[in-house]
């Protein structure tokens, strides 16, 4: 898998308005203040008016302040300075997509994969929506999406930027009912603690723990879903996965991957191809439903020429895949066994620190005892916590860069 991270920590970053609203000159100006307080060169031009002057740019000597509408003509350069950034940045909003000639003179021939996109969302908007129209018309790296004046997105972003963001990636839980609620547990303890959760992944129920974070699900429904799919009901008995199919379109409707508010994914095995595969894009519901298809127990997902399953005999804890697509330290969360786990580590497939807690076994096959699933949530919940005090792990928290 071709990774969708750079290795260096940048010194340059280079904006390209691909519009000009305030919510985006706003959340622009914050970025900069922040990249630039730690020590990175930033440049910010609007590319609509270049375009339309077709004005060259030359790269500009020394350090730039952060300006809007900047042009530096001048000099017989192809294409802006911009691209001499160690990051590109787009900058757009849904509503304003700009005429592909616009994309051309910032990339001045470089791959579209070469840049990154920020979509900015006004104050009080809803969940984004059609994303995959704007990746479509621009293909970029990667994309984020930031809220109107919200610190911590934009603290994310910086995060992210400077190798500093936080990864975490949840684990399959088989089989096992208890498991589900533990990883639940384990989630709220992480929120609750403010952590800087940056970019989420997970396999099979961890796809769900997952999803749940990245599209910033609320802990208590979070909750009540769980207990209509595995307390009041079981969707695993029910070979044809259409009740779990139900209940996912129901919850996540027609939000898609790229939909979510941080950078997400999940894995499934293709038994045709015989590979994992890594869900960036699609519908949500759709690559949920594929990731715990656990055989035996839920009907694979057939895509084109592909066959889906669970991938947890193959790739239960994909923290390699997040080290593919993420710089920074990652959280590992981990309930295959009858205790929960959580792995702190750093720059490394393997996560440097496994802390294995002592608690009560999860599993007491057969119980609809709700009280009995609230324990586990609570005592993950609470195993979560005294972990990184006792610990003392050193992770930026969601305000912080």
């Amino acid at each position: 898998m071709k990774s969708a991270t750079r290795s260096a920590e940048p010194t340059s970053v280079g904006f390209a308005l691909l519009a000009q609203s305030p919510s985006i000159i706003s959340s622009v100006d914050a970025l900069a203040r922040l990249l630039q307080g730690a020590g990175l060169r930033v440049e910010i031009l609007d590319l609509r008016t270049l375009c339309a002057r077709q004005a060259r740019l030359s790269p500009p000597n020394g350090h730039v302040p952060a300006s809007h509408g900047t042009d530096n003509t001048g000099g017989n350069v192809t294409r802006p300075w911009l691209l001499t950034a160690d990051r590109l940045i787009f900058v757009t909003d849904a509503a304003n997509l700009p005429p592909p000639e616009v994309f051309d003179l910032a990339l001045g021939g470089a791959p579209a994969d070469s840049a990154e996109l920020i979509i900015v969302h006004e104050k009080g908007s809803g969940a984004p929506a059609g994303t995959d129209a704007v990746l479509a018309r621009l293909g970029p790296r990667l994309h984020h999406h930031i809220r109107e004046g919200s610190t911590e997105d934009i603290a994310r972003f910086a995060r992210l930027i400077l190798g500093r963001g936080v990864g975490v990636v949840f684990s399959a839980g088989g089989t096992s009912i208890r498991r589900r609620f533990a990883m639940l547990g384990a989630l709220h303890a992480l929120r609750d603690l403010r952590v800087a959760l940056d970019f989420w992944g997970g396999a099979s129920i961890g796809a769900v723990a997952a999803a749940v974070g990245a599209a910033e699900v609320d802990s208590s429904e979070a909750l009540r879903y769980f207990r209509r799919a595995f307390v009041d009901d079981d969707v695993l008995n029910d070979l044809e996965g259409n009740k779990i199919t139900r209940l996912l379109q129901e919850r996540f409707g027609d939000a898609r991957l790229e939909d979510c508010w941080r950078p997400c994914f999940c894995v499934s095995y293709d038994c045709t191809s015989q590979r994992i595969k890594v869900h960036r894009r699609g519908p949500l519901h759709r690559a949920i439903r594929a990731s715990v298809a656990i055989p035996g127990f839920l009907s694979p997902v057939v895509e084109q020429n592909e066959t889906l399953i669970d991938a947890a005999m193959i790739n239960p804890l994909p923290v390699d895949v997040m080290r593919e697509l993420h710089t920074g330290p990652i959280i590992a969360v981990d309930i295959m066994s009858n205790a929960l786990n959580v792995a702190v580590g750093a720059r490394t497939t393997a996560p440097d620190h496994l802390l294995k807690p002592e608690m009560p076994p999860l599993e007491q096959p057969g119980s609809r005892d709700w009280a009995d699933y609230e324990r586990v949530v609570d005592s993950a919940y609470h195993y979560v916590f005294n972990v990184f005090d006792k610990a003392a792990v050193d992770l930026p928290r969601a305000w912080e860069v």
